[in-house]
């Protein structure tokens, strides 16, 4: 259906010229002044990203980490992009004793050959997927671009939401900067009622038991929102002593990275229950004085992380300890307001979750359309 061709060496000297996109095994990058594939094209990494493919619909050149579809045999060109996507070329990376991919061993796999007429259809469906999977993707990028600068402004009081802007009673120059008259600042040690680390588990007896939240799950979630994580008995004692509560805050203590020091994420009802593991840590706040929901808003803020991070300790791992933590100044609106700030900030956080959620669902949509229209087990009318 198909002849694969290894790229062209091209000396980074003379990139940057023109306006020709280079190709290289991780997409377009860059561009030179002359091209050496015409359009369409497909491109696929042959060393360093395997496994990518890419169709492109102006001349390019294509560099020699990469294979490009020399002869498309009479077949359609942005089809054959989406059969290649099929392939696994991981099980085919190194098989004949050379680091990456080997033509000739795409070549000797055995698809299914639609006619020409399929092909483009089954391509047009596709495509029009990907334009929607990209729109919720550019979709996703705006609110989350809005909701950074939201946070920024009513976490620093310089937008106030209704009815407070109506009160407004001038600005007061703090250590933070500017913030509202009737706003105060407090070191985070004043608001924390109690703290602990979380619980030691040798790694052997995980498996299965209670549901426990480690430091790693820190950095890809928002919230402990009844999700399940990884799974060791506990016993009875170790469960009231390190079982967290609705309105709990927790953060890691240790990060591989400096940038993921600290990161505090929130309990929810749905939460409550799940305990916590060695290098996290979980605290509880006065509620007569801050919202944890607006608190876990406000440490995510810039103020906050810069602090968490500037005052990290950076060995093997990068650390913090509880003094360093609990010094964060907070900036505290009224508590009214603290939690219609929460509450603003939170519905926006839906928001985003749900567009979130219809994006994997189109995404898995997409594989199973490729599946089922590739191999011919559903043909389009």
């Amino acid at each position: 259906m198909f002849t694969l061709q290894r790229g062209f060496d091209l000396p980074s000297r003379l990139r940057k010229q023109g306006n020709v996109p280079i190709v290289s095994s991780a997409g377009p990058y860059d561009f030179h002044d002359r091209y050496q594939v015409e359009a369409p094209g497909v491109v696929t990494g042959r060393y360093g990203t395997i496994g990518e493919v890419f169709y492109i619909e102006e001349n390019f050149w294509p560099l020699n980490t990469t294979l490009f579809v020399k002869d498309f045999k009479g077949n359609n060109p942005h089809y054959i992009s989406y059969l290649l996507r099929t392939v696994d070329f991981a099980s085919h990376s190194g098989k004949s004793g050379v680091p990456g991919i080997n033509r000739n061993d795409i070549h000797e796999l055995r698809v299914s050959k639609p006619p020409l007429e399929e092909q483009i259809a089954i391509a047009n469906v596709l495509s029009d997927v990907d334009v929607l999977i990209t729109s919720l993707e550019k979709l996703i990028d705006k609110k989350l671009a809005i909701k950074t600068a939201a946070m920024q402004l009513l976490l620093t009081g310089k937008k106030r939401l209704p009815p407070f802007d109506q009160s407004h009673t001038g600005y007061k120059q703090t250590e933070l900067g500017e913030i509202p008259g009737d706003w105060q600042i407090e070191p985070l040690n004043r608001l924390v009622i109690s703290h602990n680390s979380g619980i030691y588990v040798k790694k052997e007896l995980y498996g299965r038991g209670n549901n426990i939240a480690g430091v790693g799950d820190m950095y890809d979630i928002s919230k402990v929102d009844g999700q399940e994580f990884s799974k060791a008995p506990l016993t009875p004692e170790d469960q009231k002593k390190y079982t967290l509560k609705e309105g709990d805050l927790i953060y890691g203590e240790s990060s591989l990275v400096r940038e993921g020091i600290a990161r505090t994420v929130y309990v929810t009802e749905k939460g409550a229950g799940t305990a916590f593991a060695w290098h996290t840590r979980r605290y509880s706040v006065t509620t007569a004085k801050v919202s944890p929901n607006y608190l876990y808003y406000y440490l995510a803020s810039k103020v906050a992380r810069d602090h968490m991070i500037t005052n990290s300790i950076q060995t093997a791992l990068t650390g913090i300890n509880t003094v360093a933590y609990f010094a964060c100044p907070v900036i505290l609106p009224p508590l009214p307001e603290q939690i219609a700030i929460a509450a603003t900030l939170s519905d926006m956080e839906s928001d985003i979750e749900g567009i979130q959620d219809r994006l994997i669902k189109t995404q898995n949509l997409k594989k199973g359309m490729m599946q089922e229209l590739l191999t011919g087990r559903t043909r389009l009318v």
